[in-house]
Order: structure tokens, then C-alpha cells, then sequence
């Protein structure tokens, strides 16, 4: 567990380059990385596309000016980032998902893709910010301390992070003859099998 004002927190800020899998085609010109920031109350991430973004869908966020997003399943089927984190000697792991619409998921995981459903915690849901312009796409997602707390030990240890994301690609920039199944696009800082994988503990790659 978690505790306010301890030093279990993580304090080191990490950036890191995502690569598309090799299956994956038509990436060539655009790039992703991922920023993490430790702050008081919880962890920022931002997901940073650079390159044309008019070849991405977007899902759009609901026009209201108080919207607040909601716990979704199902959010990889579309343009989603998606974080993994897991403690050195645990076998099991949690999931974040985070989609430009606003809306967002958490899982809890015993081992690999042992689901033991939703990760749950009191206090404030994840908050996501999004931004678009021609070249630039930024994706901010900030984490309450909160939603780690019934997951990790205390004093924190070693955690492996897994940073993925899955783009999905407008069907008229695909090559001719390319099925539309392969408008999704799955980017990560390394992938350790043939076919996307992204619960793969090898792929949990960056130390924090």
C-alpha cells in the first residue's frame, strides 16, 4: 500500500520512445513516445505524436463543458494509450487505459492475462486531457496515487512498466489490397513476441 507522505512514492520522471510492431505498416512517418511525471497527488503520463495525424481516428470527447469521463471496456479497439505496471518478483500486474474521448479503464491482473477484474479505489477517477493539431497529437492522462494503493507493496519496490499504445489508422491511407483489419496499430518500448502482445511480461521493459 501506498502511504501519503512516505518515501515509497516514486519520485524519477522517465521518458521513452515507442515503436510500432513489425507487422505493423504504414508508421513510417510519425513517432510516439510517452512521458511519465511523478507529482503530489499522482502520476502524469502524456502520449506525444508527432507526424501527419490526419491518418488517425480519434475518438471524440462529448461537447459539455463539465463532461467527466467514465470507466469503458473495450477502449484498444480504437486509438487508445495503454500503461502496464508490475512489481519486480510479483507475477501479477495492473492495466490502464486511456482514450482521447475522456473515458478510461483499469484492470488487476494475478498473472498473465489471469483477469481478476476491475482495479478499484476510493477517491478521484483518472483525469485525460487531449490535444490535436496537424503534426501533434498529445494524450494526458493523470493517475491518483489512490488507484496503486491496493496493488503494490510498501515500501514500493521495483516496478517493470509496460508502455503501449494502440493507433487506429483511417482505412484510406491504407496500401491497396490491405484488409481493414490491419487499421490498428500497436506501438510499444520493445515487443517480445511475432504477434502483438502486449501482457507479455518481457514487454514490461522500463524499470521505475
Amino acid at each position: 500500500m501506498i502511504a501519503q507522505g512516505t518515501g515509497s512514492r516514486k519520485q524519477r520522471a522517465l521518458q521513452v520512445a515507442l515503436q510500432p510492431h513489425p507487422i505493423t505498416t504504414g508508421s513510417s512517418d510519425r513517432a510516439l513516445e510517452v512521458r511519465l511525471t511523478p507529482r503530489e497527488h499522482g502520476v502524469e503520463l502524456r502520449y506525444l505524436w508527432s507526424g501527419p495525424s490526419a491518418q488517425i481516428l480519434w475518438l471524440d470527447r462529448v461537447p459539455q463543458p463539465d463532461f467527466r469521463g467514465e470507466r469503458r471496456d473495450y477502449l484498444w479497439h480504437h486509438t487508445c494509450g495503454e500503461w502496464f505496471i508490475g512489481e519486480v518478483g510479483s507475477a501479477g500486474y495492473i492495466e490502464f487505459n486511456f482514450s482521447p474521448s475522456g473515458h478510461w479503464a483499469a484492470y488487476r491482473f494475478a498473472d498473465y492475462r489471469q483477469s481478476l477484474g476491475d482495479l478499484v479505489w476510493e477517491g478521484s477517477p483518472p483525469e485525460i486531457e487531449f490535444s490535436l493539431e496537424a503534426q501533434r497529437a498529445e494524450l494526458r492522462a493523470r493517475v491518483p496515487w489512490a488507484a496503486f494503493a491496493s496493488f503494490v507493496s510498501e515500501p514500493v519496490r521495483e516496478w517493470q512498466l509496460g508502455f503501449t499504445c494502440v493507433v487506429e489508422r483511417s482505412e484510406s491511407v491504407l496500401p491497396a489490397g490491405t484488409a481493414s483489419a490491419d487499421t490498428l496499430e500497436y506501438w510499444a518500448v520493445s515487443h517480445p513476441r511475432a504477434q502483438p502482445e502486449f501482457h507479455d511480461r518481457r514487454g514490461f521493459s522500463v524499470s521505475w
